[in-house]
């Protein structure tokens, strides 16, 4: 195997390594729970608006079984799971003291919103500029206005993944049906519809969705095509948007990647017209389905001190166009060049309570000047720290 770059040559052995071992992790399907889920009213979390209900079922259970090898030489050793919304994480990593990481800026997190000791989810940034998250404990999609901390409940059923597509903020829930959440333009803060999209065959995807993400690909019509990670299928469905935007026709439906592989382990999804793939720890990066040759790249300095990174979470920084990163191994955000995948900058939190179980997040675009904020859902609260830079 030859390599451009000589420091980078382990880490591409590294990972066609564990790419390969990647093929071995068995699917594992998980049971169904089929009941209806009764409507019910707002509950008191929400401080102002109306509540839109959809039917639901009971959240399926998901498996993920992960494999630990053992290598055999130095040359194959790989330095160190919901797309916007993502899966269940598919492992557990000890996590490396953040003390111990070097040319790292330190942040400082504040909380936007707090739901106690709910479980919140995946989180994304709204067309309206609002933050909407899923509340996986009373299984709600709440609005959040990062101003205020405000919360509004949008939908109520069994949310699963969120993504953002042009004006519509988009949900799968536990049926695999998709539900379009869109905020009215000019109106009232918080209001909007909500409509259950025409997704032929979607019951066909299995219980085991990983990840959702969109794209636009007209932005005079606000059409986009909708990305579906499906392990099941082995592929990433990817549908073109009907022209009367009431859903993603079949006929136009299509398989996203050259080659089939395994995406049990998926993570997250970002789709800028290339797409990457958080899988197994690896961030992943595809041009119209042919997997390239990138890989995120630490410095030097970072990678003496810090684990194995595992990358778990993905989003981007309109400030820097740059892909942002969560590693979870070692509590620490990363911001990677799209072009090669180096790393040009690190964030780590004071104290020990922060960056420990992201999952969801989101860059908040910097208005006049102002400084990127990232804002993530961690435990129970939606939390934000300014990106400043070193």
């Amino acid at each position: 195997m030859t390599n451009e770059h000589g420091d980078d040559f382990e880490a591409e052995a590294r990972a066609a390594f564990r790419r390969h071992l990647k093929t071995l992790d068995p699917l594992i399907p998980a049971s169904r729970r089929l009941h209806p889920v009764a409507t019910r009213a707002t509950t008191s979390r929400v401080t102002s608006g109306g509540a839109f209900r959809a039917p639901g079922v009971g959240l399926a259970a998901v498996a993920a079984l992960v494999i630990v090898a053992a290598l055999a030489g130095p040359a194959l050793l790989r330095p160190g799971a919901v797309a916007s919304g993502s899966a269940e994480p598919s492992s557990k990593l000890v996590q490396t003291p953040q003390s111990t990481l070097q040319n790292a800026t330190t942040v400082q997190p504040q909380v936007v919103a707090s739901f106690g000791s709910d479980d919140l989810e995946a989180a994304v940034l709204g067309p309206d500029g609002a933050g909407y998250v899923i509340d996986k404990t009373d299984q709600t999609v709440y609005r959040i206005d990062l101003a205020t901390g405000a919360r509004l409940a949008v939908m109520t059923g069994t949310p699963r993944l969120l993504a953002v597509g042009g004006s519509d903020v988009l949900i799968l829930d536990d049926r695999n049906a998709i539900w379009r959440w869109r905020p009215a333009p000019g109106g009232a803060v918080g209001a909007g519809t909500l409509t259950k999209l025409v997704v032929p065959g979607s019951v066909t995807w299995g219980s085991n969705v990983r990840a959702l993400g969109a794209y636009i690909t007209n932005p005079l019509l606000g059409q986009y095509n909708l990305y579906v990670v499906i392990p099941g299928l082995q592929q990433v469905l990817r549908y073109p948007e009907a022209i009367d935007g009431s859903g993603w026709p079949t006929a136009l439906r299509s398989n996203y990647l050259a080659l089939s592989r395994d995406l049990s382990r998926i993570d997250d999804l970002y789709v800028d017209g290339d797409v990457y793939l958080a899988d197994g720890g690896e961030v992943d990066k595809f041009n119209f389905g042919q997997e390239l040759k990138w890989a995120i790249t630490l410095p030097p300095a970072s990678s003496l001190d810090a684990q194995a990174p595992y990358y778990a979470h993905l989003a981007y920084d309109p400030y820097t166009d740059m892909l942002v990163a969560y590693d979870r191994a070692n509590r620490r955000i990363i911001e990677a060049r799209k072009s090669d995948g180096s790393v040009a900058q690190q964030f780590v939190a004071t104290g020990t309570a922060y960056l420990t179980n992201v999952r969801g997040m989101f860059v908040v675009d910097s208005r006049g000047g102002s400084t990127p904020k990232l804002c993530w859902t961690e435990g129970g609260n939606l939390m934000s720290a300014g990106l400043y830079r070193s």
